[in-house]
């Protein structure tokens, strides 16, 4: 199934990326549709230490996980070096990860960047910074990358205040 995901998205994946470099629009994003989650599913989680801190001006409560982070709802994880979560009205607001950040979904796709921040109410997962997508050798290189977890699409852009920045990307063709 997964040799079939891949055959029929990577070349909407190369198409999007070709069509960027190659329009004279200046066009800085690409998407790819591997990213899907289920949103109503748990988010577990896993670290070598948790901290809970509360703002004594909103009330609102925070945990803190450091080290060795590992977060997964559905068919999706990510693994950082420090992870803050937000709690609002006891539930869980917002998660923001940062350092060695890594998300992996089900069929192979992986992302990696500086950080991310999960919008759970938002249903959206936005990466930044040297931001690099892999999936069966195939590389894409951005500096933003914005998933929604309902569709699994994902938006990879360049650096918008940076001259000349592209997203960029390297294609293996399948062996026969």
């Amino acid at each position: 199934m997964n040799k079939i995901i891949s055959t029929l998205i990577t070349p909407v994946i190369c198409g999007a990326v070709f069509v960027g470099l190659s329009s004279k629009v200046n066009a800085q994003t690409s998407s790819s549709h591997l990213f899907k989650t289920n949103s109503k599913a748990e988010i577990s989680l896993k670290t070598d230490k948790l901290d809970i801190e509360l703002d004594k001006e909103t009330g609102s409560r925070q945990a803190i996980l450091n080290g060795n982070v590992r977060a997964s709802q559905g068919p999706l994880s990510i693994q950082s070096d420090k992870a803050v979560i937000k709690n609002h009205n006891g539930q869980v607001g917002n998660i923001n990860v940062s350092g060695n950040v890594v998300i992996v979904s089900e069929n192979g796709q992986r992302a990696d960047g500086n950080w991310a921040a999960y919008e759970i109410d938002k249903k959206i997962i936005t990466m930044g910074d040297n931001v690099t997508l892999i999936q069966n050798g195939n590389r894409l290189e951005g500096r933003k990358l914005i998933i929604d977890t309902l569709t699994g699409i994902g938006t990879l852009t360049a650096n918008p205040q940076q001259a000349g920045s592209r997203v960029r990307g390297v294609f293996t063709p399948g062996q026969k």
